[in-house]
């Protein structure tokens, strides 16, 4: 089934919207630039923007402050027998802090509760 570029934009953002978390990749610091796969929990902004909180104790949050570039898989492919078959979209970016009061106030603490944060933990964004 081919889609038109406008379904296809739809289909990603609605897969995007479903998924409570996905898998940051960015590169390990203090290493020749080993890739680091971490498992993150991720709400999606209005402009479709990916919002994370982050630790300074994660590994995750001190590889993007050497390098802020980094890639988000969204994926449902678990869920099937075959995962082959299953929807998944991986988006390239740079992920920056964000200071937008509703980024930290609404958006994120809405889907994630962010009462169960750690203190240390500040939002950010894929730029």
């Amino acid at each position: 089934m081919d889609l038109t570029r406008a379904e296809l934009g739809s289909t990603i953002r609605q897969l995007m919207r479903s998924c409570r978390s996905a898998t940051l990749s960015t590169r390990l610091a203090n290493t020749d630039g080993w890739p680091y796969g971490s498992l993150v929990t991720v709400a999606i902004d209005n402009d479709v923007s990916p919002l994370l909180l982050f630790s300074t104790l994660a590994d995750h949050t001190r590889n993007l402050a050497v390098d802020e570039r980094a890639s988000l898989l969204f994926e449902q492919a678990s869920r099937h027998g075959n995962p082959q078959r299953g929807s998944r979209v991986t988006i390239l970016g740079n992920i920056r802090r964000t200071n937008k009061p509703e980024h930290g106030e609404t958006r994120a603490p809405d889907r994630h509760h962010r009462d169960q944060y750690p203190p240390s933990a500040s939002p950010c964004h894929d730029a």
